[in-house]
């Protein structure tokens, strides 16, 4: 059963908060599985106000393994690629 509560708290996020209007790019980024839920519903609520959601679930252990083993290097072109994709949005 959906809990109305994500609904509101989306729809509080996207049209008060943010103000997404018609053809804005938002990025929505989370963690865990507790947040899909709640993803689902900005992503909705984005597409609703007209805008363009890009959505991405990190998931924790395999996050955690990655930085954990991770060089310099690739640390640094990861952070190069999320920083070149949130210069791209709107919110």
């Amino acid at each position: 059963m959906k809990d109305p509560r994500l609904t509101k708290l989306a729809d509080t996020l996207v049209n008060y908060s943010c103000r997404v209007t018609p053809g804005e790019q938002v990025l929505i980024e989370s963690k865990g599985d507790a947040t899909h839920d709640l993803v689902r519903e900005i992503v909705q609520q984005v597409a609703l106000a007209g805008g363009l959601p890009f959505w991405y679930f990190n998931e924790e252990e395999s996050e955690r393994r990655w930085v954990m083993n991770a060089s310099e290097e690739q640390l640094k072109a990861y952070g190069k690629m999320h920083l070149k994709m949130m210069k791209e949005m709107a919110c």
